[in-house]
C-alpha cells in the first residue's frame, strides 16, 4: 500500500509554519500518521477518516462555520483567548502550546496512552440507564481503571444508585474552577471497590460550564482504562458527551412515548456529532419479545445491542442502599453481552 493510501491518523489545519514543525515533531514522537493541510477546503477530504483533528487558531473560525461538528478535536494555540473563542462552536479541546506539549503527545499516541469512554443514553426516564451505566463500570472496574461519570443533573447524584452518597471526595461541585490540563483526579473522586465516581452532588446538582467539564473528561481520559458515562437527555450534556464518547448505547422502553422520546435524542446526538450508538431495548417483563425489540430496532434504525428484561432485584437492592447485583443470572448475562458488543464496536 502506498503512504499515500493509508488511512490519516491525525489532521492537522494550520499555516503558522513554527506550529506546524512542533506538532510534526510531537507526531513522529508518537508514532502517530500527521496529514497537514493549509485551506480549509483540504480538510474536508480528510475530515471524517481523521482520528482525531488539531486546528491552529487562526483556522477555527474557518472550520467552524465550514465543517461539520465532530468528536475529538483540539484546537491548538499560544494564548487561551485566542484558541478558546472558537472551542464550544468546534466541541474542541484547547490546548496551549508549548505548556501543553505533553498532552498533545497523550492525544497523538491515541488509544495507547488513554481510556475508552462509552456514553449510556436515555430516551426517556425511568429506564434504569443510571442502574446500567453504573452495572457497566462495576464490570469493567474488576478488570480494568475505570470512573463513572454522572452527567446528569436531575437524577438524584449516581452515587446514590451505588449506595456511596455518604463516601468522601470530590463531585462536580468540586470542579467548577476546573481549566486546562488539570493532571490526574486519582485519589480525590470517591471509590466503591476499584471504581472511581464522579457525582453529582445535592448542593450543586448540575454540571459546571464547558471548559470545567472539557477539562475533566479530557483527564479521566488520559488516566483511566474505561470511562463510563451517565448521560442526560439534555442538549449541553449531550453534546459534552458526544465530543468525547468512543462508544454508546441508547436505552429506550417498549413503548410509543419512549421510542418518540428516544427519536428525539438521537437526533440531538446526531447533531452534536456522537458516534453511532447501539440500542439497548428496556422491556416491560422477565421474557421480553424478541419481535417487538426487533421493530423498535427497524423504527430508529439502530443495531440491537440488547433487551434489558424487568429484574426485581434490581429495584430491591437500590432500596436496600446496595449497588446494581451484577452477578445475578438476569444482569450478568445481559452486562457480558453489552461489553462484548463495546468492545466490537471500538475495535
Amino acid at each position: 500500500m502506498r503512504s499515500s493510501d493509508l488511512p490519516v491518523d491525525a489532521l492537522l489545519v494550520a499555516r503558522d509554519d513554527a506550529l506546524i514543525d512542533e506538532v510534526a515533531a510531537s507526531a513522529v514522537a508518537a508514532g502517530a500518521r500527521l496529514t497537514i493541510v493549509r485551506e480549509i477546503s483540504e480538510a474536508m477530504d480528510h475530515w471524517a477518516e481523521a482520528r482525531l483533528v488539531l486546528i491552529a487558531a487562526e483556522s477555527a473560525e474557518g472550520v467552524a462555520t465550514t465543517c461539520p461538528r465532530r468528536n475529538k478535536v483540539f484546537l491548538l494555540g499560544r494564548a487561551s483567548g485566542d484558541a478558546a473563542k472558537w472551542s464550544a462552536a468546534l466541541g474542541a479541546t484547547v490546548l496551549i502550546l508549548p505548556e501543553a506539549a505533553d498532552w498533545l503527545n497523550v492525544a497523538l499516541r491515541g488509544s495507547e496512552a488513554g481510556g475508552r469512554a462509552v456514553a449510556v443514553l436515555g430516551g426517556s426516564g425511568g429506564l434504569g440507564t443510571s442502574t446500567l451505566a453504573a452495572t457497566l463500570a462495576l464490570a469493567f472496574a474488576e478488570s480494568s481503571a475505570t470512573t463513572l461519570v454522572d452527567a446528569d443533573s436531575v437524577s438524584g447524584g449516581i452515587d446514590l444508585v451505588l449506595g456511596m452518597e455518604r463516601t468522601a471526595g470530590w463531585r462536580w461541585g468540586d470542579l467548577t474552577q476546573a481549566r486546562g490540563h488539570i493532571g490526574s483526579l486519582a485519589g480525590q473522586l470517591p471509590k466503591h471497590g476499584e471504581l472511581s465516581v464522579l457525582s453529582m452532588g445535592r448542593q450543586q446538582p448540575a454540571l459546571p460550564g464547558r471548559p470545567a467539564v472539557s477539562a475533566v473528561l479530557d483527564s479521566l481520559a488520559t488516566a483511566c482504562d474505561q470511562v463510563v458515562i451517565d448521560a442526560a437527555r439534555g442538549e449541553f450534556s449531550l453534546s459534552e458527551v458526544a465530543r468525547f464518547a468512543d462508544v454508546a448505547m441508547l436505552v429506550v422502553g417498549a413503548d410509543v412515548r419512549s421510542v418518540a422520546g428516544a427519536s428525539a435524542v438521537l437526533a440531538r446526538w446526531r447533531a452534536a456529532g456522537g458516534v453511532p450508538p447501539g440500542l439497548v431495548i428496556r422491556c416491560r417483563s422477565r421474557r421480553p419479545s424478541l419481535s417487538d425489540s426487533r421493530a423498535i430496532a427497524r423504527l430508529l434504525d439502530l443495531p440491537m445491542w440488547a433487551q434489558l428484561p424487568q429484574l426485581r432485584e434490581v429495584p430491591n437492592a437500590a432500596v436496600a442502599g446496595l449497588p446494581p447485583p451484577i452477578r445475578r443470572r438476569g444482569l450478568s448475562k445481559v452486562t457480558r453481552q453489552l461489553i462484548e458488543r463495546i468492545n466490537h464496536a471500538d475495535s
